[in-house]
């Protein structure tokens, strides 16, 4: 008898016989590839096969998540449709789970030229099983290889896994990039003070820096620029020497402009004590603290007004270089050339000339008992003798102790001519101060004296009928003398104490149809100048005086009309000076 697979037959016929009757199915599963955390179960892994039909029963079922790191068992049981001939079979297989891969990205990041590194960040990504960066302690490592110093460009960031650890999670890294770019250089200008109107821009007002940084600044307006008078806008554009990192710059501040200003004068030369003119702007309505200086010296003010101005010379100026300038509102104008001229001689015997010291002063060439030439140089209000040879014996009467000549600067009125001269006329009992001061040269030779004379009339004024000529007292005060001369009338005293010095007093009278008092202080010890000389107590003094008559000196009733300052010339004269005459008078 022999038997097949599946059936046994006996001679005549054949059975069917199942090859497992009842055993369990066949059922084949390989095991699975390993699968990273958070993997949902997939068909993938749920792979069991049968070589009949049946139905498969997963452990875990599909989609469940594994969530827990290492090996796990899988168990799958198959139901065969032919309960018959099969039977329930059951299989096992191994699935290791590994640590899920989070991938670390390093941002991107930026930085200027010659700053610090940022602090530098990352992100997460790949986060499964619902986790989110909680399970993430620590940090990564991000560095590069840049220094402060490091050159404009792109320059990696390296990712690495420093302190970080996360629970069912390996890290993967991707690095990122800095980019350093051009630095702006950081200008530095504080706004320049104001200018005055025709100074040059320079280094006081273009000066902006770049903080250390090398470079070339190019201004507009450029140095050397005078500006208009207003507000104004400075620019600067800096270039750098390194262009690679650093970017160009620009800056800008204003600039205010003002006056006084200076646009045209009378004259670039005058001697001192003439009368200068100013034409200009903003010098202001009024002159309030307002001034004009040649050179250190400040001119007396004539008018003021925003656009013009009128001055005198100053009369202590001698000649020579003396800029002149306007102050007003607290600015000073631009320095404008200036020559304090020696003036023109004069040489007429009878030569006037007014306008010193704001009209103030003249001067009188005043020879008026001589035919010999006399010329005299001006000097605000003094005046030098250049020619004066005279010789007492040419003279019309060389015995009548008449001299050649008197040049004199006065103050008030002279034979009719009259200065401006404020306080006079006045009155002298009305007279509170007289003062006066000069400085004087004297020359070895000759035979001269050194003089005030001082006029006194009986009005105000000089009436025609007088002839020009006072009527009152005429006082001189010789402060020096040299030689013989002898003073009008005779000596009445010796040694009176006047205003702190002793002098010798003579008393006389002059004129014919015009008669007046003559009173002369010789000073016993003579000086080339006076300071401040109180003329009040040689009046006081020539009150009390009396003529050989017996009439007073002087009046206190009458009134001071001119006080002069010269020299009396017999023999020589020439190179004698006076300058710097001032006199100044107040009544009560």
């Amino acid at each position: 008898m022999s038997i097949a697979l599946g059936c046994l037959g006996l001679l005549t016929s054949c059975i069917n016989v199942a090859p497992h009757p009842g055993g369990p199915a066949p059922v084949a599963w390989t095991p699975p590839a390993s699968v990273p955390y958070g993997t949902a179960l997939s068909p993938a892994q749920l792979c069991a096969t049968a070589t009949v039909p049946g139905d498969f029963i997963y452990t875990p079922s599909l989609n469940t998540v594994e969530s827990t790191l290492g090996t796990s068992q899988l168990s799958v049981t198959f139901t065969p449709s032919d309960s018959t001939y099969y039977s329930k079979a059951t299989v096992l297989v191994s699935l290791t789970v590994t640590p899920a891969v989070l991938t670390v990205t390093t941002a991107n990041a930026s930085r200027v030229y010659g700053a610090v590194n940022p602090a530098f960040t990352a992100s997460y990504s790949g986060f499964v099983n619902g986790d989110t960066q909680t399970v993430v302690s620590g940090s990564p490592s991000l560095t590069t290889a840049t220094t402060i110093s490091s050159p404009v460009g792109s320059y990696p960031i390296t990712a690495a896994i420093g302190t970080l650890t996360a629970t069912n999670y390996t890290f993967a890294f991707t690095p990122g990039t800095e980019i350093v770019t051009q630095a702006v250089p950081v200008i530095s200008w504080p706004a320049p003070a104001t200018i005055v109107y025709g100074s040059p821009l320079g280094p006081s007002q273009l000066d902006a820096t770049s903080g250390g940084i090398p470079g070339t600044f190019i201004y507009t307006p450029a140095a050397g620029t005078v500006l208009a008078l207003g507000t104004h806008t400075l620019s600067a554009s800096f270039k750098p020497t390194d262009t690679m990192n650093y970017t160009s710059a620009t800056a800008s501040v204003p600039i205010d402009v003002t006056g006084p200003v200076i646009s045209a004068m009378s004259g670039s030369s005058a001697p001192a004590g003439w009368t200068e003119t100013i034409t200009g702007q903003d010098f202001g309505d009024a002159q309030g603290d307002g001034s004009v200086s040649f050179g250190s010296a400040q001119a007396n003010v004539i008018s003021w007004s925003n656009t013009f101005i009128a001055v005198s010379v100053p009369s202590t100026l001698n000649p020579g270089q003396a800029a002149l300038t306007v102050t007003a509102g607290g600015k000073t104008s631009i320095a404008q050339p200036f020559v304090v001229s020696q003036g023109q001689p004069i040489c007429a015997a009878a030569g006037w000339i007014t306008g010193y010291d704001n009209d103030q002063y003249s001067f009188d060439q005043n020879e008026w008992n001589s035919s010999i030439s006399q010329c005299a140089v001006l000097h605000g209000t003094g005046f030098t003798l250049t020619k004066a040879n005279f010789a007492q014996s040419a003279l019309p009467s060389p015995a009548s102790n008449i001299p050649a000549t008197y040049p004199t600067i006065f103050y008030g009125c002279k034979w009719g001519t009259c200065t401006t001269a404020p306080g006079l006329p006045i009155q002298e009992s009305q007279l509170e101060t007289a003062t006066t001061s000069v400085d004087t040269v004297e020359v070895p030779t000759g035979n001269y004296d050194v003089s005030y004379d001082i006029w006194f009339n009986q009005t105000p004024t000089v009436l025609p009928a007088q002839n020009n000529q006072p009527n009152g007292a005429e006082i001189m005060i010789w402060i020096n003398h040299n030689g013989t001369p002898v003073p009008n009338g005779s000596k009445v005293a010796g040694s009176v104490t006047i205003a702190g010095s002793a002098w010798d007093v003579w008393i006389g009278t002059e004129g014919t149809t015009t008669t007046w008092n003559i009173v002369t202080y010789v000073q016993n010890t003579p000086t080339s100048s006076v300071k401040n000389l109180d003329l009040a107590q040689f009046f006081t003094d020539a009150q009390i005086r009396q003529t050989t008559g017996g009439a007073q000196v002087l009046n206190p009733s009458w009134f001071l009309i001119d006080v002069e300052m010269g020299f009396e010339v017999w023999d020589g004269g020439q190179g004698l000076e006076i300058s710097n005459l001032a006199v100044s008078t107040t009544s009560q």
